[in-house]
């Protein structure tokens, strides 16, 4: 039987295909220790989890003026980069986004989306979508 050829496949990345829920509660503390404001305890990081930065910015340092939030963005963005080679893949997906995998050869296309400003795709050789 012929293996099935797709045209495009799509991958999302944090919190599926890798965990690197360890290097966004770390970059949350080092941007707010850098920025000078108190950091959150990491259970009321790991509450926010899943949210734009923006959103989990505004929910975590709700007293913050727009200056100092701009600046543990810019902390937490710097942190983030610097580390997310550290994040790893879940079982079961190494497989499939490694060479010589199911996807290889049988897509022209193989973009990640992604609603972060982060962009770890690049780091597996895939290219960026930015979802709305």
């Amino acid at each position: 039987m012929k293996s099935p050829r797709f045209d495009l496949v799509i991958l999302d990345w944090d919190g599926t295909v890798a965990d690197s829920t360890g290097i966004i509660v770390d970059a949350v503390i080092s941007a707010a220790e850098g920025a000078g404001v108190i950091a959150p305890p990491r259970a009321l990081i790991l509450k926010t989890l899943g949210l734009g930065l923006n959103q989990l910015l505004l929910k975590l340092f709700p007293h913050l003026s727009s200056e100092l939030l701009e600046k543990v963005a810019e902390g937490y963005r710097s942190h983030y980069h610097a580390n997310e080679g550290n994040s790893y893949v879940f079982d079961g997906h190494d497989g499939f986004l490694s060479a010589g995998s199911a996807i290889e050869g049988r897509s022209s296309q193989k973009p990640c989306a992604s609603t972060r400003f982060y962009d770890a795709c690049p780091s597996i050789g895939l290219p960026v979508g930015r979802a709305a």
